[in-house]
């Protein structure tokens, strides 16, 4: 069965299987997992889940979200290392842990 949501019906990396592998893939060689999940009547779950397997990988995590639900549970407390407000605040944050120190 092809992943068909947006149009994206690519037989070779458009099933459910290949995009999970290739997101796995992606948060196993990151730097840093940043997650951006605001407020929705849909929650992303494959974000919610790349956030919980970067934290299971030792990956530094970021939350960016205004969803009182995630805010409050606490797996999402424990996977999420930050939980930002707003995506400038993630931005100054990774500038601030992968930038140049000044003194």
């Amino acid at each position: 069965m092809l992943f068909r949501s947006g149009g994206y019906d690519d037989p070779k990396f458009g099933h459910a299987r290949a995009i999970a592998s290739k997101n796995m893939l992606d948060v196993r060689t990151c730097d840093l997992t940043l997650c951006y999940i605001p407020r929705s009547p849909r929650l992303s779950l494959g974000t919610l889940a790349e956030l919980f397997v970067a934290y299971a990988w030792g990956k530094p995590t970021i939350l960016v979200t205004d969803d009182p639900s995630l805010l409050g549970h606490p797996l999402v407390q424990m996977a999420a290392g930050w939980v930002l407000p707003t995506l400038q605040d993630a931005e100054d944050l990774i500038v601030g842990l992968y930038g140049d120190y000044v003194d």
